[in-house]
């Protein structure tokens, strides 16, 4: 992951949240140093750590972190996650958008750790999709594979993968591979998606 790409998206994250003027409910307590504690409220894969960090970070650089579980472990309901000690204005600001995306994370992680445990000992491979949520991929995809799952192309420009509706738009599968592959890198893997014959 690109950390530029991660920091710009959460400046935007935070943007959206605190406008021009910041949070005037927590703005008179700039320079009190407090501490926040994260308890789980039901088991779950925990997922979204460096990025809950750099959130907070991004409004109070000296922000320190506690953590009681590695990302991609599973914690019990009311277990002790973690801490922050952070600036009292820079902390009550950034904490809904960082939960939201710990939370988001782990929601995912958890539920791809589900699947990855079905198929464990199978030669299937588990891959997630680029039907993600628009502006949360890098996050989400993250969060796929702390769960147990192998990123598949994370967008319309680093693979090709013939569908339907490509299929129709070229006239067959023969002539969408060939044209297709006429224009590409030579590196570049080529995907067919395919039905099989009792599939509606």
């Amino acid at each position: 992951m690109n950390p530029l790409n991660i920091r710009e998206l959460i400046v935007n994250f935070l943007g959206e949240d605190l406008g021009i003027t910041g949070d005037w409910s927590s703005l008179p307590l700039r320079g009190r140093r407090v501490r926040g504690v994260l308890i789980a409220k039901e088991k779950f894969i925990l997922c979204g750590t460096p990025f809950f960090e750099e959130v907070i970070k991004t409004l109070d650089p000296g922000a320190d972190f506690s953590w009681q579980f590695k990302e991609g472990e599973e914690v019990e309901k009311e277990e002790f996650i973690g801490q922050v000690e952070a600036d009292a204005n820079a902390l009550l600001s950034a904490e809904r958008t960082a939960l939201n995306l710990l939370q988001r994370l782990s929601g995912i992680a958890t539920n791809t750790r589900e699947y990855a445990k079905i198929l464990k000992g199978s030669p299937v491979k588990l891959l997630d999709t680029r039907k993600t949520t628009p502006g949360l991929r890098v996050f989400e995809k993250y969060a796929t594979k702390t769960g147990g799952a192998l990123n598949h192309r994370f967008g319309l420009f680093d693979a090709v993968m013939i569908k339907d509706n490509h299929i129709k738009a070229y006239g067959g599968v023969a002539g969408a591979v060939k044209t297709v592959k006429g224009l590409i890198p030579a590196t570049m893997k080529v995907e067919v998606e395919v039905e099989s014959a009792g599939s509606n």
